[in-house]
């Protein structure tokens, strides 16, 4: 299923059913293709009953989309199943770093050069990032993602506007809640990093 899917693309006899997706969920199969995966399946992972079936159709995904190469047409895939992974993610280890490379943390995976190339790769990765934020109960998904959020607002400061409004009231409440010192650690150092980006925009 996951093969066909990724064949979808280059089938233009698919074209209008794809069209017909597309505005139905206002999400772009034709322009961000990974992302509109993700986006779809991001419930079958929140839930028990479909959560190994969604993260094995993810993981072989990826599977056959970096055999062609490692970068941005995994993001929406990667962005969603390695915050669910965690630490819990040597095969996508090994596909994602070099043999001659020290192997990062996991959530830096995500903000590196192979994967993020341009402004709106950065800004669909932020913006998918901060939606499933709203979506999960799970801690350790969280603090990936803030401290994948966390370098990210550092290494693109100029893209995280686009965020912000969706960003503030998660980050308010993991303040006044303040139940996980790394979550906490790692929102304060986007508020500081935010208020700085603010502060020189309107120098």
């Amino acid at each position: 299923m996951a093969k066909s899917l990724l064949q979808v693309q280059d089938k233009r006899k698919l074209t209008p059913v794809l069209n017909k997706v597309d505005e139905y969920t206002g999400i772009s199969f034709r322009s961000n293709f990974s992302f509109a995966v993700a986006a779809h399946v991001l419930k079958g992972l929140k839930r028990p009953e479909t959560k190994t079936v969604t993260t094995r159709f993810l993981s072989t995904c990826i599977d056959i989309g970096a055999k062609q190469n490692v970068g941005p047409h995994l993001l929406g895939f990667l962005s969603c199943l390695l915050p669910v992974l965690g630490k819990e993610n040597s095969h996508l280890r090994v596909l994602l770093s070099p043999a001659d490379e020290s192997q990062p943390e996991p959530h830096q995976y995500l903000i590196s050069d192979t994967l993020v190339k341009t402004d709106e790769d950065a800004v669909l990765l932020y913006t998918f990032l901060i939606v499933t934020l709203q979506v999960t109960d799970f801690d350790h998904e969280k603090i990936f993602i803030y401290e994948t959020l966390k370098e990210g607002i550092e290494q693109s400061p100029e893209v995280f506007p686009l965020s912000y409004e969706l960003l503030l009231p998660k980050m308010s409440q993991v303040i006044s809640l303040g139940s996980n010192k790394s979550m906490i650690d790692a929102v304060l150092s986007i508020t500081r990093t935010m208020f700085s980006t603010l502060s020189l925009i309107h120098i």
